[in-house]
């Protein structure tokens, strides 16, 4: 009886690292997604621009959400379940 454990229904992805792309095509593939990334940040800016919505104001969202996090961290490695 042949059984093979471990593989379940998440198997995993085959990934081929074969591109054939020479060291300028690989390049110029680099400075595409820099430059879709950087479009993606414009886009964030403008619109908190338009929404009024301050930098400032996201920073301190995610302190306080940093702040909770390391709390409940703190808190669960003093009292565990």
């Amino acid at each position: 009886m042949n059984v093979e454990y471990g593989r379940g229904n998440r198997t995993r992805k085959q990934i081929s690292y074969a591109d054939d792309l020479d060291d300028n095509q690989w390049l110029e593939m680099m400075e595409q997604k820099a430059k879709e990334e950087n479009d993606d940040e414009e886009v964030f800016l403008n619109f908190l621009i338009k929404h009024k919505i301050s930098l400032y104001f996201i920073k301190s969202l995610i302190q306080k959400e940093m702040m909770t996090s390391n709390r409940e961290k703190a808190a669960r490695k003093k009292y565990p379940l």
